[in-house]
């Protein structure tokens, strides 16, 4: 026993350590990569071709390297599998400053899980020790550093493989992770928190926009979830690929700039969510289905960059189109964040990262009861299938298995206890 609780002790002492080294390097990572992203201002015309040859760059990098721009899905699979491959890393790393680092629409916290996931299963397999624990505490402590909530980011690593609650086995390294990052932005000067701040909303003021937006964000997140398993299952040769990135996005960014008068569809949908509160309902439609339509296209292309910050903005931008159109009453900040929960639970799957991510917007306040409200009936109306081509539904728990009747053979009756 003693020999056990020696082996268990370093192995938290050394999940600790790497889940906060990686913290602290996905930080700095983001940081940058939000500075390269919002570097252009405006004014900064000659900019807008920069994300088409970053893009194609992006897809000579990883196919030189012989390997696929995946990287949420091959965490999955690792998690899954029980071993994470971390020799495409670089080459996916690479993929990503040339693309989503030039102002390519897709996000860097799907890739962020895959690289601290990878990042952990080095460190572990150098120093001879079971690598499930840094693989997720290191992905934890690196998406979290990400989207700024550890308890979301901690649900999301696990629940992008699999849905519903953590396995028992792995709730000590999530913590660990989740921990870590939280550590790791007071270190360098970032509040960060658990729970957000009341926004001061009555529940009369957002209940029918819960449950409009609830519904709207089913719809939204079938069809999203369609076109994108559609694009992860096409293959094109490498030079098709790279003439189509070259020609979507050095068209249609130029002339999204030129239209909004702002850079409004580089990077994972920030600059789109800020433009949507001054623009008319015709054009904040238009730019959503247009942005949407270029997030499926580069998934379709092979781009490397992940999906959960630029659904978080479709789902911001839909909630503010619906609340502009029929819900004139529901702030906007309420519809927004709403809409941008229920479509992450739509689409990803992931109805437990979602309701963290409700409290971390709202705070524990009524208007996050009810965004909780607007994931469930978005989650249960979005159906069986999100984007993840490897996500593993939750299972029945055994215990309700065992409760279920079995029927005997040759009749229609159940089958007794033998106790």
């Amino acid at each position: 026993m003693t020999g056990r609780r020696r082996r268990l002790t370093l192995d938290l002492a050394l999940t600790s350590a790497v889940a906060l080294l990686i913290a602290l390097c996905a930080g700095r990572i983001a940081v940058w990569l939000r500075w390269a992203i919002g570097w252009p201002d405006d004014d900064t015309w000659w900019w807008a071709p920069i994300p088409a040859l970053g893009a194609a760059l992006a897809l000579v990098v990883v196919a030189l390297a012989r390997t696929t721009p995946a990287t949420a899905d091959a965490y999955v699979d690792g998690v899954l599998r029980g071993r994470l491959d971390v020799a495409p890393a670089p080459a996916r790393f690479g993929g990503l400053l040339a693309g989503v680092g030039t102002g390519a629409p897709l996000g860097y916290e799907g890739p962020m899980v895959y690289f601290g996931g990878a990042l952990g299963a080095f460190v572990a397999r150098r120093l001879h020790r079971p690598d499930r624990w840094c693989i997720l505490a290191g992905a934890t402590a690196a998406v979290a550093m990400v989207i700024g909530a550890p308890v979301a980011a901690a649900l999301f690593a696990s629940e992008v493989a699999r849905r519903g609650f953590p396995p028992r086995r792995d709730v000590a390294p999530l913590a660990i992770g989740a921990a870590a990052a939280w550590a790791a932005r007071r270190l360098t000067g970032d509040a960060g928190g658990i729970v957000g701040t009341d926004p001061g909303f009555s529940a009369g003021q957002v209940m029918v926009g819960a449950l409009a937006i609830g519904g709207a964000a089913a719809l939204v997140g079938r069809v999203i979830v369609i076109a994108i398993r559609a694009a992860k299952r096409t293959h094109f040769p490498l030079v098709t690929r790279v003439i189509g990135v070259i020609a979507v996005l050095g068209t249609i960014v130029p002339l999204g700039w030129w239209a909004a008068d702002t850079a409004v569809f580089l990077g994972p949908g920030d600059r789109l969510r800020d433009w949507a509160v001054g623009a008319s309902q015709p054009g904040l439609l238009l730019a959503a289905v247009v942005y949407t339509g270029l997030v499926v296209a580069m998934v379709g292309c092979g781009l490397v960059g992940g999906l959960f910050l630029p659904i978080v903005s479709i789902g911001a931008v839909f909630g503010v189109l619906l609340g502009r159109a029929w819900l004139p009453d529901v702030p906007y900040a309420a519809c927004a964040g709403i809409g941008a929960v229920a479509l992450l639970a739509a689409a990803y799957g992931t109805s437990l990262t979602a309701v963290a991510m409700s409290f971390a917007l709202f705070g524990w306040s009524s208007t996050a009861w009810l965004a909780v409200v607007a994931v469930v009936i978005a989650r249960e109306g979005g159906g069986a299938r999100t984007m993840s081509l490897h996500q593993v539904p939750a299972s029945t728990p055994a215990r309700l298995r065992a409760r279920r009747p079995r029927r005997r053979r040759g009749t229609s009756e159940p089958a007794t206890s033998s106790s």
